[in-house]
């Protein structure tokens, strides 16, 4: 498998992670609620049958107790609910879609018909995978994996 090759298959394979993570969860829409420190426990410790599903769907922040931290955590993990980063990926593996590598004949230095990778979008023969794919490979770039020379 070429380098480029591997790139694209590292990216779609972190994308995918990301998507199947978001469809196991509790689905959202999720919310920052109210919080009491001495009320952590297991999930399913309060007695109630939907207490699980609640607690996953609601973080509970009290203003005045928790340090700021905390409510800046809950407020993360809000924004970032399943439905949200279902989408988020959808959208990036449809842009690895259009901006899939193909294999086309250019006129090489010694003027002999040679055949290269481009990306199917931009047409950029010179730096595949094109622009458009490295920056979106650097959202991940702290996952195991993710090697220097694919952020050039």
């Amino acid at each position: 498998m070429s380098d480029v090759a591997e790139m694209a298959a590292w990216l779609r394979a972190q994308v995918e992670a990301d998507r199947a993570a978001a469809l196991a969860a509790t689905p959202g829409p999720w919310t920052v609620d109210r919080y009491q420190p001495s009320e952590i426990g297991p999930l399913d410790d309060c007695g109630r049958p939907d207490c699980a599903r609640m607690m996953a769907r609601t973080i509970e922040v009290d203003d005045d107790d928790v340090p700021q931290p905390w409510r800046e955590t809950a407020a993360h993990i809000a924004l970032h609910d399943p439905q949200d980063v279902i989408a988020d990926a959808d959208a990036k593996l449809a842009i690895l879609d259009e901006h899939a590598t193909t294999k086309t004949y250019a006129v090489g230095e010694d003027m002999r018909r040679v055949r290269i990778d481009v990306c199917e979008t931009c047409r950029n023969k010179r730096g595949v995978p094109c622009a458009t794919v490295r920056l979106l490979a650097q959202g991940y770039r702290h996952r195991d994996g993710w090697r220097k020379e694919w952020a050039t």
